[in-house]
């Protein structure tokens, strides 16, 4: 199927100017999108309206990706909104998307997206302008994406996460 066929919502982030300690509300960026994760270290944020919050607020199982840098490495690069991260608002160079939880499973379609045929993809599809590589949310909902049952996709992720964790043990044990 289509990753399009998955979301319940597909957004670009916002265009307002951000700050350090600039307004109430944090906002990530590209920065904040690292190796499959968020991470708020670096925040800026803005003031924004109601219906700006509304529509940009993150939650708990939302995915990231960047949509627009001058790398191509990072455009297409995604993450998922952990408990942390909800309620944070996202830039513009940024695209949410919020899945259908009942077909797909959040970390499953992240580690879709980071695989090698996914990266070539976006890596073929994306069109640079001055410099700047972009993909558009119509690309980005037209990626293919063979999905399981959730129950096999929560199993996958399962699989997975104990292998990087062994990875990362071998890694700690190899430093030492």
């Amino acid at each position: 199927i289509t990753l399009g066929q998955l979301l319940v919502d597909i957004r670009y982030g916002t265009a307002k100017k951000c700050g350090y300690d600039a307004g109430a509300v944090g906002v990530l960026r590209i920065p904040n999108v690292q190796l499959g994760e968020i991470s708020i270290d670096d925040l800026k944020s803005a003031d924004f309206n109601d219906d700006e919050l509304k529509k940009l607020r993150l939650v708990e199982g939302d995915i990231l990706i960047i949509r627009s840098n001058g790398s191509l490495d990072l455009v297409g690069r995604s993450a998922v909104v952990d408990k942390a991260a909800a309620g944070l608002l996202f830039a513009g160079y940024l695209i949410r998307l919020r899945l259908n939880l009942d077909l797909a499973h959040p970390e499953f379609v992240q580690l879709y997206l980071r695989t090698t045929e996914t990266r070539a993809l976006v890596e073929r599809l994306e069109k640079s302008t001055s410099g700047v590589n972009n993909i558009n949310s119509t690309q980005i909902q037209q990626l293919p994406i063979s999905l399981p049952d959730i129950e096999e996709q929560c199993e996958i992720v399962r699989l997975i996460d104990i292998a990087f964790a062994w990875i990362d043990r071998l890694r700690s044990e190899t430093t030492n």
